[in-house]
This record gives structure tokens, sequence and C-alpha cells, in this order.
């Protein structure tokens, strides 16, 4: 395969011009050349390589990509993310492989769909399998290169035919902004100079590109920054958008705090011993958590100045013979090939590790402060969005000798600790496929930049989870928001990395080691429900002839965090390259689209259709609809629209149901009711139901639909559009009356399940018993269930003394429900019985406090499996069992600890049966 750098310069013939890779002379300096396009898209990272594609394919036809380097793909390839990360919910059930521990929320779609395809067919030709890794994150990995060539591939055709054009190893400097209206001034072109990214040197400007709309999909936002529209960077306090989990004030958050970068690296098997050397300021010290060879050896005796909350540490590699396992290890974590199963017979992995690879981008050590001082003062305070390209250079070199001190202690240090060196990290080296010097890829992994500020900016409370304040409690579900004007599906928890640096204590110049720490509300535990992304989000505020892309959109920080995957990337790049093709093809700014929702229907018609070219896009977001579904656009674009009934809980659209069963009917008349409205001849639609199965359904009701314009609302101002007193720019539902949109916990309603109180229907010769300690007399009929050890003299009690894990909270009268015995470990109950079958009802739960991963076992059957409760909400649940020792058997909590199981009461009775 030939290399990226290789393969652009073949580019020259087909989708750039001479000029633009060797600028021709003029006296010793370089002449400015000059184009007009129709849309002009910075970046060809995976977002901006999706809006030309998708733009091209809408019939666009004069599309320039200006790049600051020479590859395509972004976070997949120059940034060497090559373990996809994707779309992630709650539960057991949902697309994804079997295996993998988290579900992904959506089946794949879109250009996303179609780059995986093709990757993992590659993977399968040079691999034996669509999937090599065998990753304890994937399931899907890639090597960057191979990856950068499918994406050279699918881009190649729209080179071929002169609709796009790619410039590589540029930068934008300088913008041309036309301000004759002062609310809404436009862009009208960028110049753009030659640029180094191992050094970061700009030369002088030898490019301008005039385009009707240009589309930023840099990683840093530079169009945006440099045309002067407004933007965010940094952290949102509270005060900015209501956000629960925000900070309340800026101590402790400067402006320089956000989501770490991390300098990935590819290692590839080799047949000897090939240790990287030891890079500049390396201290072991700095690793301690790293492996947890590493924190036996010396983490504890390391003392810092900020508190560490939780140390983190996993095995270092596999040992001997488990090569192919699936398992928790710094190797197998995000490999990319696995050696011992793969055709190539050599293992690849990613290193791209949280735990002692990530560099937080505050309070930077003193070497680079004093570094950044020298270029500007007050230069080591700003936002790394906010830097020069020369200041982040700076910080790039210290977090690239950080990345590579973690392999260094691998080779080294961890290796002389361990015994089973068999699979050691010393005989990996970094891979050549990236043509830099040092072997790293081009750019870092970064999770966080500049935010537009948009139309509208996405806040958490629109679509954080509401069944409990940690993602433990959550239940699948729609988002509280579904904005009206969502272009994508999308979901997953607000992921921030440790955003925080902690230097041991007593060295307060910061010149010693360091570790990452995790700060208040910048963590992985809370989760998004089922959301859809908004079409304002991608316009700015006030600048036209301009639309965000890659991270360059309108969010907050903390959702930001949540919106940086893979998919989610290429999704962003096609709904803008969408909104391009529309905003260029009716010549209307891509802010009237807004309000005029033809025009959005059109942009969704570019997106998902049966026309359109391409694997059709998710835009609603439900669980089961596959693309491959004959009604899968019927039933994105009817529910996008507002057509279709849908429950907030009710994430599976069952098209292969029949509309015939019990239960159907509503469903059908709701969703056919309207049509009848505007159908002379409505019910010959659904030919008395003779149509069986929803999706049928679905496809007839969208061939009527489909046809008509959505209704137009009024527009009741030009601020405030449906009059609610709420600000558009502030309003998460555009065209609905509604309160500002705060967060709180949805209390489910208590039903018998969950009211904690001991059915009367219950037999008066059922045994009850109540588990706490003798605080209080048992309620009437209970017994207590000891916290001691099983005796003979009184016939129950448990494998080990639990004597101290008895709450009670004093919320309830009913002392045998505000009161509990608790394990979060795993505890045997035992009481005698005679032998034969029982059924038996256990109740589970805190009066005060949510409890998440309980678990209860009667005589081996799972009862109650990773089950949350609200504070004051219980589960109860009932088996029949048999009995044939002389003892029912109840086990409680789980084997791996790291959770509270709340045993309240448990009665049981002969089963009559």
């Amino acid at each position: 395969m030939k290399s990226p750098a290789v393969m652009s310069s073949l580019l020259i013939g087909v989708g750039m011009s001479a000029s633009a890779a060797a600028p021709p002379e003029d006296h010793g300096l370089p002449r400015e050349r000059e184009i007009e396009a129709d849309l002009l898209i910075v970046g060809a990272t995976e977002s901006g390589w999706a809006a030309a594609i998708q733009a091209a394919r809408m019939g666009v036809q004069s599309i320039v990509i200006v790049h600051d380097g020479e590859w395509f793909g972004g976070q997949f390839t120059e940034q060497a993310l090559a373990c996809v990360d994707e779309n992630k919910g709650v539960g057991k059930v949902g697309w994804g492989v079997d295996w993998h521990p988290m579900k992904r929320s959506f089946h794949r779609s879109g250009l996303f769909k179609e780059l995986m395809d093709r990757i993992e067919a590659q993977n399968t030709e040079n691999y034996g399998s669509p999937m090599p890794g065998l990753p304890w994150h994937g399931p899907s990995t890639f090597r960057p290169a191979e990856a950068e060539k499918v994406f050279r591939e699918m881009i190649q055709p729209y080179l071929d035919l002169g609709q796009v054009e790619v410039i590589w190893n540029r930068a934008p400097v300088s913008a041309r902004v036309s301000r004759g209206d002062k609310r809404h001034p436009r862009l009208l072109s960028l110049a753009f100079a030659p640029v180094d990214l191992q050094t970061g040197k700009v030369g002088v400007i030898d490019l301008r590109v005039k385009a009707r709309l240009t589309i930023d999909a840099s990683d840093w936002g530079e169009a945006i920054q440099i045309s002067g529209a407004a933007y965010e960077c940094g952290p949102d306090l509270r005060s900015r958008y209501g956000e629960p989990s925000a900070p309340e004030d800026s101590s402790g958050f400067p402006a320089n705090e956000m989501n770490p970068i991390t300098w990935a690296m590819i290692v590839e098997e080799t047949d000897q011993e090939d240790p990287v050397p030891e890079p500049p300021n390396y201290d072991r010290r700095n690793y301690p958590r790293a492996t947890r060879t590493g924190m036996a050896a010396f983490g504890k005796e390391l003392h810092w100045d900020r508190p560490v909350r939780r140390y983190g540490g996993i095995l270092h590699w596999p040992p001997k013979g488990a090569e192919a396992r699936r398992q928790l290890s710094i190797y197998s974590v995000r490999r990319i090939v696995e050696g011992e199963t793969s055709a190539d017979g050599r293992t690849s992995i990613l290193l791209n590790y949280m735990n002692g690879q990530d560099y937080p981008l505050e309070r930077l050590p003193k070497r680079v402060v004093e570094a950044l001082e020298a270029t500007e003062k007050g230069a080591a305070e700003k936002n790394l969005v906010e830097m020069t390209r020369a200041q982040r250079q700076i910080v790039f070199d210290d977090a690239k000798s950080h990345s590579l001190g973690v392999l260094h202690h691998l080779q080294t240090w961890v290796h002389e600790q361990v015994d089973d060196r068999a699979n050691s990290f010393r005989s990996f080296r970094l891979s050549r496929e990236f043509g830099t010097a040092d072997h790293l890829p081009p750019k870092p992994y970064i999770r966080e930049g500049l935010r537009l500020k948009a139309m509208y900016m996405m806040r958490e409370q629109d679509g954080r989870n509401r069944d409990g304040k940690e993602k433990n409690a959550a239940k699948e579900r729609f988002a509280q928001v579904l904005y009206p004007d969502g272009l994508f599906a999308w979901q997953f928890h607000y992921d921030f990395h440790r955003t925080g640096r902690t230097y041991l204590d007593g060295d307060p110049h910061r010149e010693g080691p360091w570790i990452d720490y995790e700060k208040p509300g910048r963590h992985t535990r809370f989760l998004s429900d089922r959301c859809v992304f908004p079409l304002r989000s991608l316009i700015p505020e006030s600048m036209d002839g301009l639309l965000g892309a890659q991270g360059n959109v309108g969010f907050s920080s903390i959702v930001s965090a949540a919106i940086r995957l893979h998919d989610q990337r290429i999704h962003i790049g096609q709904a803008a390259g969408a909104t391009a093709a529309v905003s260029l093809r009716e010549e209307v700014d891509p802010r009237e689209i807004v309000f005029d929702p033809e025009l959005v229907e059109a942009v969704r018609d570019g997106l998902c259709s049966e026309e359109g070219e391409g694997v059709p896009l998710l835009l609603w977001p439900f669980r089961d609809l596959d693309p491959g579904d004959s009604s899968f656009v019927a039933a994105n674009r009817l529910a996008a629209r507002g057509l279709l009934p849908i429950s907030s809980r009710e994430i599976d659209l069952r098209p292969g149901e029949d509309v015939s069963l019990p239960g159907e009917r509503e469903w059908v008349d709701s969703l056919t009711e309207p049509v009848f409205r505007e159908m002379e001849k409505g019910r010959a639609l659904v030919g008395g139901f003779s149509i069986g199965k929803r999706g049928e359904l679905l496809e007839a009701v969208w061939s009527h639909w489909r046809k008509l314009p959505p209704e137009k609302p009024d527009r009741i101002s030009e601020e405030d559009a449906d009059g609610d007193g709420i600000p558009d720019r502030e309003d998460a539902l555009l065209f609905t009356p509604n309160d500002p949109i705060t967060w709180e916990i949805t209390r489910e309603p208590v039903t018998p399940e969950t009211d904690g109180l001991v059915n009367d229907s219950v037999p008066a010769t059922a045994r009850r018993f109540d588990f706490a300690g003798k605080a209080a007399d048992p309620g009437e009929g209970f017994e207590f269930a000891s916290t001691g050890e099983y005796e003979e003299e009184t016939g129950f009690g448990w494998s080990r003394s639990l004597a101290g894990n008895h709450r009670a909270r004093g919320v309830f009268s009913e002392g045998y429900r505000d009161r509990f015995l608790f394990t979060r470990e795993q505890d045997q109950w035992e009481c005698r019985v005679t032998e034969g079958r029982y059924r038996v009802t256990v109740c589970v739960g805190d009066a005060g406090h949510e409890q998440a991963n309980q678990n209860v076992t009667v005589e081996g059957v799972p009862i109650i499996v990773d089950r949350f409760t609200e504070a004051g909400r219980f589960l109860e649940k009932s088996a029949v069992v048999e009995v044939t020792d002389g003892r029912l058997t109840v086990v409680i909590g789980r084997r791996q600890g790291g959770a509270n199981t709340c045993l309240n009461w448990l009665v049981f009775s002969r089963a009559t049966e």
C-alpha cells in the first residue's frame, strides 16, 4: 500500500492543481492562488470528508477542501484512534456483538456504516476477520493508514468528476467578511498559508478561497476564530446554561480546563526487543496508575497536592497462553490486530489509555509554562483553542514525551518487575505507517475544542437521563427534549476524562512528577437518553456564510463530552453537508432553513430518503431500526416530522409486528387517523387493515405524507417564534410554547411492586422475615432475620456475621420497609424448611437512597439481576423454587462487589400451583 503522503502527490492531477501542491515562485515570493467555489470545507477530518461527500451527492458542483495535513479521516487516521467508539446506551439489548459490556444504542447508518463496511471488508482480506483485534473496548478496529485508504477510495469518485478539489498542508490565517448587515455579517473568503504539523510553523499566504458557503470541520475551529464568529471554549459555569453538573463558580475551573488530549500510539509486534529511548522528563512516578504493578510497588507511597478520588490501574499484558482472550489489560483493551488468530500473525495495539497517558490542559508543568510565557505574556493561561499554532506545539511536544513515557515505562520498569514476560511490550515498536520522524501520529487525539456560538446551544438538561442521578439508574427512554429540527440520532454518557493535574506534595513550582485526577462533575457517570441533534447547532448565532462541523458546533462543554465519537462526528459532517447543499440550491442562508419546515424536510431528504445515494441516516433514535429494513426511511421521516405515535419508553418500532395483534389498534388508529382527515378515500390506504406488518403500514402512510409539504407554523416574532417568552436562542422547542427546560429525576408512579409493602394476598401461613438489626420490634407477623451466622436453635442465619450491615432510615412508619440489611459483596442466608416447592417473595431497596446493581438468587434461581431502585422505591419479585436439602437458600449481592444489595424482607409459603 502506498503511504498517504505518496497518494496525496498522486492527487495533483485529479483533485488538486500543481500550483496548490507547490506554489510557483515570483521574485522569491509565492504567488497567491485564488479559487472560487460553491462550498469551502476547512478540514479533511472525518466530519469534513463526510460533508464533502454528502454535498457532492446532493448536487453541489464546486467543493474545495483545505486541510492542514495530508490525511483524510481525523480521529480515525491522523489522530490514530483506531478502536472505534460508537453511540452507546444502557442494558443488554441492542445492536452489537454479544461479548461487548455496553451495547450500541443504534444500528450503524449513513456514511459511517458505508465506511465501516468497507473497513471491515478490508480487515477480512488482510487479517481473515472483519474485527481482528479482539479488544475489550471494541469491537471494530483498524490500522490507521489502511483506514485512510478507505476514506480516499470513497471520496475519489467526486475528485475524478471534479466536484471536489483537495489542497493539503494549508491552514487558514485571515478572512474577508462583509459587514453590510450589522446583525449578520457574512464570511466571503479565507486566506491560507503552508503549515508544518511537526513544528507548528506557518508560512506566507499562498491561497485564497472565495466561497458562497464555508464549513469549519477543522480541529480547533480556526475558520470560525478568524472570521470573527462568536465561539466558546473552556468550562461553562452553571450560570451560563443552567446545567445541573456544571460548576457554580470558576474556583478550580480555570479558562484552560477542558477534556484532556492524548497522544495515541500504534505499536506493532517485532521479532526482537526494541524499547523506545527514555523520553525527556521521564519519571516513573508519573505512571503509578498505569498498571496494577505500579500501584502495588510505589503508587500508594506518593502523596499529591490535590485529592485523588480513584487511582485505577489494570493488568499490563495477558499471561502466556491467554493472548487471544478479550480482557481488560493495557495490551488488549484497544488491541487492533490479535496476532495469534490473525492471518497477519502479528499483534498491533492502540495505546490510548486514560490511566497514565492522558494529558490535562490546566496547571501545566513549569517547563511548559516558561516556554509558553516566552512567546507571549499570559500564554500559559490561555485555552488551547486560542493559542497560536506555535504555542500549541509547545504543549504538544510535552504531551508526546508524556505518552512515550508510558511505553518506555512498560518496556523497562514494568518488564523488569514481572515474571511472565511472554507478551511484554519490550518486543513492540512504534508503527512506521505514519511517515513521521518520531513514528507518532501527526496529531493528538482531541476530545474537546472550540464550541461554535450557535443559534441553539445544546444543554445537559435537554438530554440527560432522568431515571436517577447516575447512569446505573438509567432505563431505556427517549430524551426529555427531542428537537423539532433534529437531523440524526445520538446517545452516550457525558464522558470527561480526568481534567485535573496534581503534583507531588512539596513541589509548589510544578517541576516534578504529576498525575491526572477527577474534578467535581468531570467523570463518566452521567448518561444521556436517546437524543437527536438539531440543525440550529450547526448555524452561527450571527455570522452568515458559515456552518460548524467536527467538534465546532453549538453545544456546551458538558454536552461536547457526549458528542465526540467516531460515528457522531461523521453524522455531524453529513448533516452540515446536507444543510449546505439545500442552502446553496435554494439560495437561502442556513438560518432561514430553520424556520421553514419544507426546507428542513429537504435537508432530511438528503440524509434519509429512498432515492438518495448511499445508506440512509438514522434521524430518530429508535433502537431496532436497521437501514436494511424496507420501512427504515418511512419510520424515520414520519417520526422526525412528528407524525408517529411515540411514548418516551417505546424505543423499539417493531416494524415486523402484526398490526392485527391485540393492543395494536390504538397505535394504528393514531397513525392513520390524520391521513384519513387529509384523504378523501383514506381508508383505502390500509385496505381494512389488510396490511399485515407495522413496517408495511408505515410505508403506506409515508407514501401519502411525503407528497404533502409540512405545515408552516406562524412565527409570532423575530426573536421568539412561539411567543412563550423564551428567546429563540434559548428555546429548545422552537415552535412549542414551553417552560425553560430544567433537569430533575422523574419518579416512576408507585405500584404494588415498588411500594415495599407486603401484599394482602400473602397466605396467613407464610413466614415473614424482617432483615435488620433488633433496634425495634418487627412488624406484625414478622420475624427478625438475625444478622448473625446460621444457628440450629433458630433454624436460620447467614454464612458469616453481618452484624454491622443494617440500616434504618426513619422515612417510613412500617419498619420492615424502612430497615434493611445490605452487602457490598455476596452473602448467603438459609432457613430450615421441609423439602418441597415454595413461593418466595423478596423485597430490595433503600428508603433513603438510590441503589444500583442489586442481585438476589433463591435456590439458584436469579430473581433480581443488576436492578436499580430509587430512594424510597423498592423492587418486589417472586419465584417458585424447589428445596431438596432441607434449607431454603438465598444469596444476595454480586461476586465482583462494587454495589450494595439492600434486602428489606422476605416472605415464603408452600406453593399451591
